[in-house]
Formats: C-alpha cells, structure tokens, sequence
C-alpha cells in the first residue's frame, strides 16, 4: 500500500506539472519524493539520486548532462516518430546524454526520450535497458562488449558497433564498421550501409550497400529476414531469405512500417509472428509508462466548502 501511494503521489506531481507547463524531474528515492524545477532538473535530481532511484519528468527541453548512477529515468515518450524535429511537443527532449557507469549491480533505464547518446568508452555496459527512445545518434567506440538492450526504439544514426541487442527497433542508418561487431538484432526494420559481423533475425533490411567481411571472419549472419537492395548473400550466412523488389508494396499507406494484411501472413519469423517491428514478443509500441494527462477540469468556483474540485485524467 505504501508503495502504491508514493507512486499515487509521484503521478500527482507529474501531472500538475504538466497542467502548468512546467520542467520538473520527480525523484523517488526510497519512497520519498522531491521535485526539481527548470531546465537543470534532471542534473539536480542525478546528483541527489542513487543507483536503483527513479526520475520521472515532464515534457519539455532539459539541459544536456551526464549519467553516472544506475537510475530509472522514464521521460513523457518519443512522440511521433516521423516527426524529426526537437522541439517538446508534448514529449521529454535533450540534445545530449553522455553515459558513464561503473558498477553493474543495478540496471540503467531510459524510456520515454528523445535526443542523442554517447557511451564513454571505460563505461560499464553491463545491464543497460534503453526502451521507447526516439534516439537522433547513439555512439559507442569501445571494443568492450557488454549487455546493452534497446526496445522499441528509434534511431537515426546507429554508432554502436557491438556489444547491443535491438528488438523491435527502427535503425534508420548506421555506422557498423570495425574489426569486431557483435550487434544482434531481431524483429527490427535496418536500413544503412555498412555491417560487419552482426546477426539479424526475424528482420526486414532496407537500402544496403555494402557488406564488410574482415579477415577475423565476423561474417553476417542473416535468419528469417526480408532484403531489398543489393545483397551479396555469398559473403553472409544467411538461412530462409526472401529478397524483394517493391519496398512500397509491403507497408500498409498511413502506418508507421506495419506489414499489409497480405505480407503479415506470407512474411513470418521463426516464432510463427510476422517479421519486422510489429512481430516477436515486443510488438512495436511506443507509449509511454510515465502518466500523461487527457484532461483538466478546473470549475469557476469553490464549492459549498469553499474547495475548488480540480479534476486531472490521467491516462497511460
């Protein structure tokens, strides 16, 4: 009950922040709440916070910064992911997110953002869950490989050569070369020009290029997966590959890259769901947990109590 009512608590802050337009960061630090205002919020909260807390914010710009504990930061969601712009519009934005954790006792969330990210490279990149994050660059120079999950995500530039698992992700362009690449990903839409090493399952690839086989043998593995463009499948193992001529054909018109009826049957994964974002076990979803409010009802005047009933719906 008590953590039923500090959760209660932190979506009240969340929401009246929201009726008001204003930045806040809601810090939840064993059961106790304390709210940061502005821009730097989420830096004051990060200071304060530590590994296992959770930072809740609001829609809004924040400040860039550096995260350095093991937190839950769960922002207002990505919006819609064909609009590139970075302006709030309802949504949690930064320019900037430098990453560097050490220990690897708690987990690193991050849900519901939209910005850029960079791993330093000494970063510990054990148990890191990035989810619902509209991600303009995410980059990682490092050899270290590590245990980076990324979930329902949208990503402009992919810089991370090994050492991630994308599920149900949208890669709009990469940057994968390099002597060890280790990516897997599966249930994911990727389009780019260079890989080196990485396995794909259950995927739909788009535009390719070039496909790099360096002399450590980092073949690309291709499984179940869907190609358009120019493949040399003689430098890859590739198993169950359909390759095709109309990319416009597959994708029902209005839809952010859902299969037609037709190729959702015909198109299928080895689990038996179709291939691509909408498949698995993670379907392409993208709203956000952080509660957003639907509606404000603000009366003209108290009642006979002489309290005004503010009625705040919240939705998720």
């Amino acid at each position: 009950m008590k953590h039923l009512l500090v959760f209660l608590l932190a979506v009240l802050c969340i929401a009246l922040a929201q009726a008001q337009v204003t930045l806040t960061a809601t810090l939840n630090h064993n059961d106790t709440i304390t709210i940061y205002k502005g821009t730097t919020a989420l830096s004051e909260a990060l200071n304060t916070a530590e590994d296992g807390d959770a930072i809740y914010l609001s829609p809004g710009v924040f400040s860039d910064c550096t995260i350095a504990k093991r937190v839950s930061i769960i922002g207002a969601g990505m919006g819609d992911p064909n609009d590139d712009s970075t302006d709030a519009n309802g949504r949690t934005v930064f320019s900037y997110l430098r990453i560097n954790v050490d220990s690897e006792e708690s987990t690193l969330i991050l849900e519901g953002l939209k910005g850029s990210i960079t791993f330093d490279n000494n970063s510990n990149l054990e148990n890191i869950n990035i989810t619902k994050c509209y991600l303009k660059s995410a980059d990682y120079y490092g050899q270290d490989s590590g245990n980076i999950t990324f979930l329902n995500c949208y990503l402009e530039t992919l810089g991370i050569h090994n050492g991630a698992n994308f599920f149900n992700c949208y890669v709009y362009s990469n940057d994968g070369t390099g002597d060890q690449c280790t990516n897997f990903f599966r249930n994911c839409i990727v389009r780019g020009a260079y890989f080196v090493g990485w396995t794909f399952s259950n995927c739909i690839l788009e535009y390719y290029y070039q496909i790099y086989n360096h002399s450590n043998n980092a073949y690309l593995t291709l499984i179940n997966c869907l190609l358009y463009g120019s493949f040399n499948l003689d430098t890859c193992t590739s198993e169950n590959i359909v390759q095709i001529s109309d990319l416009e054909a597959l994708y029902k018109e209005d839809s952010f890259y859902e299969l037609t009826d037709e190729a959702a049957a015909l198109y299928l994964g080895d689990d038996g769901t179709q291939i691509g974002i909408y498949g698995g076990d993670s379907p392409w979803d993208i709203e956000p947990s952080n509660p957003q409010i639907s509606k404000v009802t603000v009366p003209l005047k108290p009642d006979v109590n002489g309290i005004l009933p503010i009625q705040v719906e919240i939705k998720k």
